[in-house]
């Protein structure tokens, strides 16, 4: 039963509610799951591992909170009055990649009932791997690596004790949510797109629906009748990328920004891609969702050389990005606009919920009916995963959301001089998207290979296609 949400009371003390605002737009994406693959060396043991995922999940308070609903269709973050362990399951093997990235994303969390992460283990003599899912309202992929490692952590205490009840429960990590108050410090929107939200507000007051989990269900499920995603995946060695990186720096591009002028290069005409933006910016350290998105419109220059194109496109990107404000505008306009018309603007992609109210509003300030066709979430070179001892990340994948608004995903991690990209991606579109990684990948493994031949590097980029 909804409810009018003031307070929840623990051992006679209130805790702390926090209003989901700028996360809302995913609370009823049908594809909202961020998806790490660790793997592990040293053997450890399921039960150490378990413990330490157990303990390190305690450390934040947003992994121990529901998602209850108001009347008025206000969602909150509710903390647990008790502690639940997550889901960790074990098992022998899984299937592929991309069978297991469908069929994670496909399956939901309770939120209601605070479920917001699960784990999947799957030990075996080479190396222990480490599913971890999480829905994208609880954090984002930096949040997810600061779980990581805390796991880490405990499973190296417990391996230095012997002991596998040995790890302390420390209190738990408050939320620090984006606020509408902080981000007004850096975001005036313009009065032209603050009468835009406040007619579209009036307007959906005559249509507003209130979706329960049951409107979700069904919604969920006829998404996932007619969209599965196919998965392809590059991984480019050490050595390789020490002559990449080392080349990007050398002409002045960043490895990201020298990926989407390889993409631009691939579409052949004007698109408008997306980059994912961590706004954290350092004044955030807790856990939560703290990413947003820039979209240009972006042309490769077929008269100019490639590195003369990447140069031109990373000072676009850099251009756009070093104004703060830029970055945050959209979670402003989620601040400003009411809930559950961003509830809706999920529920637009099923024929039985349109709405032109919606329509209108997506057209304006959303993706419309045409969506992106690329973004690229790029997690950099991933540091504090030393050698822990007896425990070493060997390598981390990772899946950014495919959210129905995107035609493709594009998911960068390096760790240990290794860069793993992830490109989820549909079929049956209006884009062949085979066609654009093809092409990605042979001007990366030409760029690579002849950078390998002038440095007298013998081994050739090989990529692995799942």
């Amino acid at each position: 039963m909804k409810r009018k949400i003031s307070k929840i009371e623990k051992d006679g003390r209130c805790l702390m509610i926090t209003k989901m605002k700028v996360s809302r737009y995913y609370l009823f994406s049908p594809n909202a799951h961020i998806v790490f693959s660790v793997s592990i060396k040293g053997n450890p043991s399921v039960e150490a591992v378990k413990a330490s995922i157990v303990n390190a999940v305690q450390e934040y308070e947003v992994l121990n909170s529901r998602i209850l609903c108001d009347v008025d269709g206000e969602f909150y973050y509710v903390p647990r009055e008790e502690f639940v362990a997550p889901t960790i399951e074990v098992c022998e093997s899984r299937g592929t990649n991309v069978e297991f990235l469908n069929e994670q994303c496909r399956k939901e969390f309770d939120l209601e009932k605070g479920e917001l992460i699960r784990f999947v283990l799957v030990p075996n003599k080479d190396s222990f791997e480490m599913n971890v899912i999480q829905h994208h309202i609880a954090g984002d992929g930096k949040s997810m690596l600061l779980l990581i490692r805390r796991i880490m952590n405990n499973l190296e205490e417990i391996g230095e004790s012997g002991r596998i009840d040995c790890l302390q429960v420390r209190e738990a990590k408050k939320m620090e949510p984006f606020t509408e108050k902080y981000i007004s410090k850096y975001v005036k929107l313009n009065d032209l797109i603050t009468m835009s939200l406040d007619k579209f507000n009036a307007s959906w007051e005559d249509e507003k629906v209130v979706y329960t989990k049951q409107d979700y269900q069904r919604m969920h499920d006829e998404y996932w009748e007619n969209n599965y995603s196919y998965l392809r995946s590059i991984e480019i060695n050490q050595e390789q990328m020490h002559v990449f990186r080392n080349w990007c720096h050398k002409k002045g591009v960043t490895i990201n920004n020298a990926l989407v002028t390889m993409a631009s290069r691939a579409f052949k005409e004007t698109k408008k891609l997306a980059i994912v933006v961590d706004c954290r910016a350092g004044k955030f350290k807790s856990y939560g969702n703290y990413a947003s998105s820039i979209a240009l419109d972006i042309e490769y220059d077929e008269s100019l050389s490639f590195w003369d194109n990447a140069r031109k496109i990373d000072n676009l990107v850099k251009l756009n990005l070093s104004d703060y404000s830029n970055a945050l505008v959209a979670l402003q306009i989620y601040n400003k606009v009411d809930g559950t018309l961003l509830d809706a603007t999920n529920f637009q992609k099923i024929d039985k919920y349109k709405c032109d109210v919606v329509k209108e509003y997506n057209d304006t300030f959303g993706l419309g009916d045409e969506g992106l066709p690329f973004a690229i979430s790029n997690l950099g070179s991933i540091e504090g995963f030393p050698e822990y001892g007896r425990y070493e990340v060997d390598k981390i994948s990772f899946y950014s959301p495919m959210i129905p608004a995107l035609k493709s995903n594009f998911s960068v991690a390096t760790i240990n001089g290794k860069m793993i990209i992830n490109i989820i991606y549909r079929k049956g579109i209006d884009i062949d998207f085979d066609v654009i990684i093809d092409s990605m990948q042979q001007q990366l493994s030409s760029i690579i290979n002849n950078l390998m031949e002038i440095c007298h590097f013998d081994t050739e980029l090989e990529f692995q296609c799942v």
